[in-house]
């Protein structure tokens, strides 16, 4: 009876606490990760919506680090240029996608 009980209290806890939140997340907010990567190789990770602008994007870059200070700064998409005013969903970037911050 002693294994019963833990392993419905672990179930609970996995069930309730990381599945179903993690599921809640997506559905509720529409908020998805994506990469922000610079010449200095240390990607920074953000929570995005598809309606954001690269502008959105570049605000957000801006706010966690200062490397871009003193540069000109050209955002990449799969090795294509990208405007500011662009959307996220306009380009079809999604979860886990990668914008590359060229700093010149």
């Amino acid at each position: 009876q002693m294994e019963a009980v833990t392993a419905e209290k672990y179930t609970e806890e996995i069930g309730e606490v990381e599945a179903v939140g993690e599921e809640d997340d997506v559905v509720d907010d529409g908020k998805f990760s994506i990469k922000l990567l610079d010449k200095f190789n240390s990607p920074m990770v953000i929570k995005v919506t598809g309606d954001m602008t690269i502008a959105d994007v570049f605000e957000l870059y801006k706010k966690g680090t200062k490397r871009w200070e003193g540069c000109t700064v050209v955002i990449m998409f799969d090795g294509d240029v990208v405007e500011l005013t662009d959307t996220l969903e306009d380009l079809g970037i999604e979860d886990d996608d990668m914008l590359e911050f060229v700093l010149k």
